[in-house]
């Protein structure tokens, strides 16, 4: 599932909210992309779907059993 899709499922359950934007920094970061968005900052910079912030904190509820995540798919298909 796309971190955005995740994002906005975890807000909606309250497991997680978007982080209070904060005043861009003077210098900005080679990968700064004033083009892309997070929602989970809530600024320009990159999009929600690589967040590593936001990957760590759903990794965070995962790890603290506040979620649990969805089970793949089992592959039914025979290689013989």
């Amino acid at each position: 599932m796309p971190l955005s899709k995740a994002l906005g499922a975890l807000i909606t359950k309250g497991h997680l909210k978007p982080l209070e934007p904060r005043p861009m920094p003077e210098t900005l970061p080679p990968s700064h992309n004033p083009a892309k968005y997070s929602a989970f900052h809530q600024q320009h910079g990159h999009d929600t779907d690589h967040c590593f912030r936001l990957h760590h904190k759903i990794q965070d509820l995962i790890d603290n059993r506040v979620i649990v995540p969805s089970e793949k798919p089992q592959d039914t298909t025979n290689p013989h």
